[in-house]
């Protein structure tokens, strides 16, 4: 009986440190850090210039000869913009801009506007207040969007 006691107090020693040994294996092993290194190679980047660059009032024009916009003036002091040939939904961004005696106007509008499902985008903007700021008679626009900037120039009386 006391041969039977010892040997299954051995096999509990045993599993114990068994299981010690184990837990200290894994603990130090995940104690290692390995490190690795990736060395990808640097990309190279080409510029592309369009074809189609145009010289206006407006800084970076680019007109894509696909895309069409007009300016109607609505009254003395707003303006319709009327644009066609856009993908369908895409986002368009306006920024009107003046100067007259030494001062500039900017009026940016539309953030988050879009083109229609065929492409097209309209809107009417106010550029000026009944009998103020009436200087600003001279005007760019320009519509940036995905494809580039269309441009235009125009004048309020």
């Amino acid at each position: 009986m006391a041969n039977q006691k010892s040997s299954r107090d051995f096999l509990s020693l045993l599993k114990i440190t068994t299981c010690l040994i184990c837990f200290t294996v894994l603990a130090a092993c995940s104690s290692v850090v390995k490190m690795e290194v990736s060395i990808t190679p640097t990309p190279s980047v080409q510029i592309a210039t369009a074809p189609y660059l145009t010289e206006t009032a407006v800084p970076a024009c680019v007109s894509n000869p696909d895309i069409k916009l007009e300016v109607l003036p609505i009254s003395d002091n707003a303006v319709q913009i009327v644009m066609n040939g856009l993908q369908p939904y895409e986002p368009v961004y306006v920024i009107f801009s003046s100067a007259a005696q030494g001062q500039t106007r900017k009026v940016e509008c539309c953030a988050g506007a879009m083109a229609d499902a065929n492409g097209s985008y309209q809107q009417t903007q106010t550029l000026r207040g009944q009998n103020v700021d009436v200087e600003f008679k001279h005007w760019q626009v320009q519509v940036v969007h995905s494809q580039g900037s269309a441009c235009a120039e125009f004048n309020l009386p």
